[in-house]
């Protein structure tokens, strides 16, 4: 209520439902037409697809994907599986009561650079990632409750190990996904700080835990940010 814009990882609210598709079956797709199996190599892809079926998950169908699109889509899966909703996110709650408002929605960066960053990731990086994923997706319940109770609670240090555990043997993709983008953002809010407005910038936990955090990396900046508690109130100028 208090802001006069909110700025999302992307604009949500001006994504065209025909674009976003086209750009992500650019990306999502090998432009040599090499399919998941090729890209895997045949032993990795055997070992991916005897974890998928543990999972109920016919590898198969993600044949067509890079390995990074098949990680996601997994998690999504099993997510949705746990009973989580993307239409009951923070991002698409806010994104309604900005609608409803009438408030500009803005983003820090595009859909294209975002999945670029996913994309962009060595072979190698790519291929370890699917496969921790389909690892992680075995005991994903019990970690979500876990990440899901310490969001509620504010607590950081929890959220700090549960997120960058999984990063911790992937620096090449803790570094594109994470430590880049945050680099990319501070320049950005910043200069909202400057310009006289009040904003309500809104992204991923994993950018707000951790050393190399958008949070930390204002603070150096001199923004000097601090976390809300709760009773705590925000109040427009």
């Amino acid at each position: 209520e208090a802001a006069d814009v909110m700025v999302m990882e992307i604009d949500l609210d001006d994504l065209d439902p025909v674009a976003t598709q086209a750009t992500v079956r650019r990306l999502a797709v090998d432009p040599r037409g090499r399919t998941l199996d090729i890209l895997l190599g045949q032993p990795a892809y055997a070992d991916a697809t005897k974890r998928a079926a543990a999972l109920g998950v016919d590898l198969s169908a993600l044949r067509g994907f890079e390995p990074w699109m098949a990680a996601l889509t997994i998690t999504q899966v099993q997510l949705q599986k746990m009973g989580f909703d993307s239409e009951s996110g923070v991002e698409q709650q806010l994104l309604r009561l900005a609608r409803r408002d009438g408030k500009e929605v803005r983003g820090l960066e595009t859909l294209e650079e975002q999945l670029e960053a996913m994309d962009s990731l060595p072979p190698a990086t790519q291929r370890a990632f699917l496969l921790q994923t389909l690892d992680e997706a075995a005991t994903m319940e019990a970690q979500v409750g876990d990440i899901v109770s310490a969001w509620k609670a504010g607590d950081t240090a929890t959220l700090e190990r549960e997120f960058l555990a999984g990063l911790e043997d992937q620096p090449e993709l803790y570094r594109r996904i994470v430590v880049e983008r945050n680099r990319n953002w501070v320049a950005r809010v910043r200069a909202l700080a400057a310009d006289g407005k009040d904003y309500l910038v809104v992204v991923g936990t994993l950018h707000l835990v951790g050393p190399d955090s958008l949070i930390a990396m204002l603070g150096t900046a001199g923004l000097a940010p601090r976390q809300a508690r709760a009773g705590d109130v925000v109040a427009a100028r």
